[in-house]
């Protein structure tokens, strides 16, 4: 039997961003047809979960995103945040930026209003607060599609793995709907993977950590 790769290394550089592509296009119209109630029942399930995790209830400092109509809906963590006088960072993006700024959404009991971009999103205004990613304790990362491994695959955009290696001691949890994990998510170099993947149905630990599947 041959001990040659069915594709080389160059061809799988380009065969990766072909997958990616396909993978969004796919797992965006699954997540559509979600059903209202189907996707509140989830979002609160997500929710709860990441509620449960330590490093959740001991973090000062916290960074949120504001989900889109078919997105896990946070409302939840952000509620539980408000109510223990915990520090809400937003992300936000400026055209022509690589990386994100994060500003206050929830500082010293007060909220902060949003204002929405250019890109549709709600996010803190050019007068917010800013918030030092390097002060984060935890940040809760959007994902489309995500694997065991940390791996995500966003809009393809990369704010969030230019961004990661910034928040240096904030622990990196993704959330998904459990139909958006898959076996595999095809990686590339520059991908910053998460070290906890939280669905409504399961709470992975990666890289290393002791908590288990399903925890």
């Amino acid at each position: 039997m041959s001990d040659r790769q069915p594709y080389d290394d160059e061809a799988l550089a380009t065969l990766r961003p072909r997958a990616k592509a396909l993978l969004r296009k796919r797992m965006r119209g699954l997540r559509a047809a979600l059903p209202p109630e189907a996707l509140r029942r989830r979002s609160e399930a997500v929710c709860a979960r990441v509620m449960a995790l330590d490093a959740w209830r001991d973090a000062r400092t916290v960074a949120l995103f504001i989900a889109n109509e078919h997105e896990v809906q946070l409302d939840g963590l952000l509620d539980d945040a408000r109510s223990r006088g915990v520090t809400v960072a937003i992300p936000a993006v400026r055209e022509g930026e690589r990386s994100m700024r994060f500003g206050a959404h929830v500082l010293d009991g007060r909220t902060i209003p949003l204002r929405c971009s250019d890109f549709g999103v709600m996010e803190p205004d050019d007068d917010a607060p800013v918030i030092d990613p390097a002060t984060l304790d935890l940040i809760v990362v959007p994902a489309l599609v995500v694997d065991a491994l940390g791996h995500r695959l966003g809009y393809g955009r990369a704010h969030y793995d230019n961004t990661l290696p910034l928040a240096t001691r904030a622990l990196r949890v993704a959330v998904a709907f459990d139909f958006q994990l898959i076996a595999e998510v095809p990686a590339e170099p520059h991908d910053v993977p998460t070290q906890v993947v939280v669905t409504d149905a399961r709470t992975l630990w990666v890289s290393g950590s002791t908590a288990s599947e399903g925890s």
